[in-house]
């Protein structure tokens, strides 16, 4: 089952990296019944909804299976705690980024995809967002670092999460950097304009 997620994701990045490249280049060099060809490409790709749930177990399991020392920082209203956690605590505060998963055919038509590729890191980045704004998760950023020998690798992953529970308004920027750290930041507005910011950050492996 590991290696099953594994060879998964990583096909699907072959196949996104392959048709956003595809798509540029018949954009740029066509004649316009190519770039009808081009933009049902891009039509085509849209439907495909990267696996970030699958990701994200890969990552746990990851740090599970090698055993990895977890360490989670807190930070509110201006204080500092730094202690280390179980597994058990770990795949607990990993399980919010798993349950943000888009791709499900229940809600992956709520979500539009947009591309863009910088050759300057180099990086493309997959960016999936909905005009519905009943959806919990509002903003997905996918960010791939292309590899022309190796397969290519998800660096890292931003989530936009909005809840609303009776008077209070919820924003949680969830951010995964991969193999190394996730953290959470929660805004919690009431309507008198209070706010409290919690950060919660879980490091592996020795990475701050």
């Amino acid at each position: 089952m590991h290696h099953a997620a594994v060879f998964f994701i990583e096909v699907t990045l072959r196949m996104k990296y392959f048709l956003i490249l595809a798509s540029s280049l018949l954009f740029f060099s066509c004649n316009s019944g190519e770039q009808e060809q081009a933009a049902q490409i891009r039509k085509e790709k849209q439907e495909e909804v990267f696996p970030v749930g699958l990701f994200f177990r890969e990552q746990i399991n990851r740090v599970d299976s090698l055993k990895l020392p977890t360490v989670k920082i807190t930070s509110i209203r201006g204080k500092t705690s730094t202690e280390a956690i179980s597994i058990e605590e770990f795949r607990l505060l990993a399980e919010e980024f798993v349950q943000a998963d888009i791709s499900n055919g229940a809600v992956k038509d709520a979500y539009k995809e947009t591309s863009f590729a910088d050759q300057s890191i180099p990086s493309v980045t997959l960016t999936y967002s909905t005009p519905d704004s009943s959806k919990e998760i509002q903003r997905l950023d996918v960010i791939i670092k292309p590899n022309p020998v190796n397969d290519d690798q998800v660096s890292s992953i931003y989530i936009e999460k909005h809840v609303r529970l009776k008077d209070t308004s919820i924003l949680k920027k969830m951010y995964w950097k991969a193999n190394e750290n996730f953290q959470v930041i929660t805004s919690k507005k009431i309507p008198a304009g209070k706010e409290s910011i919690t950060q919660v950050k879980v490091s592996w492996n020795g990475m701050n």
